[in-house]
């Protein structure tokens, strides 16, 4: 018996919802990350202003602040920041925890 096709088969604008709230998924998770650790070490945007400066990015405090914010910067400047903040780890396995849960629930 044939396959059936699935909804966002049929209709490009499901498969363009379904982009659009995995990108968002993935930004609010970005962003969620930066911020626990900037939580976590006690680092202000003017903190990161000065750090970033020692791994040689030269951002304002405000431009940071606008980047975190919008959670679709490159994976550079996340190791960037992360770098900055003296991460060692992240707990991944989280992330793709909640992502199916995510996909499950959508």
């Amino acid at each position: 018996m044939p396959k059936q096709p699935r909804a966002q088969e049929l209709d490009p604008n499901i498969q363009n919802r379904e982009n659009a709230r995995r990108k968002t998924f993935w930004e609010d998770e970005a962003r969620a990350i930066v911020r626990a650790e900037m939580e976590r070490t006690g680092k202000s945007y003017k903190h990161l202003e000065a750090l970033l400066a020692g791994v040689g990015v030269r951002n304002s405090a405000a431009a940071i602040m606008n980047r975190v914010n919008r959670g679709n910067f490159t994976f550079a400047f996340f190791l960037q920041l992360m770098v900055a903040m003296n991460c060692e780890e992240l707990d991944l396995v989280r992330v793709a925890r909640r992502f199916r849960e995510v996909e499950r629930d959508a």
